[in-house]
């Protein structure tokens, strides 16, 4: 899901950059599409996967950085 909101996000600003130069591109994704998507991810949200991706996550910086 944070993939498809960066790619969102740089094709919009993309876009709004294009639009100072007269080029004329649609916007990619709606606000409702984009609600719709994680509506249906929430349902197989498990927090212990966060926790447990969390837990990794903090200990490579400590192994990367001595932190």
């Amino acid at each position: 899901m944070m993939l498809k909101a960066i790619d969102l996000r740089i094709h919009n600003n993309f876009v709004i950059d294009a639009g100072f130069h007269g080029i004329k591109i649609p916007l990619r994704y709606n606000a409702e599409q984009l609600k719709e998507e994680t509506e249906t991810e929430d349902e197989e949200f498990d927090p212990a996967c966060v926790e447990k991706a969390m837990l990794e996550s903090q200990a490579r910086v400590k192994a990367r950085y001595g932190r």
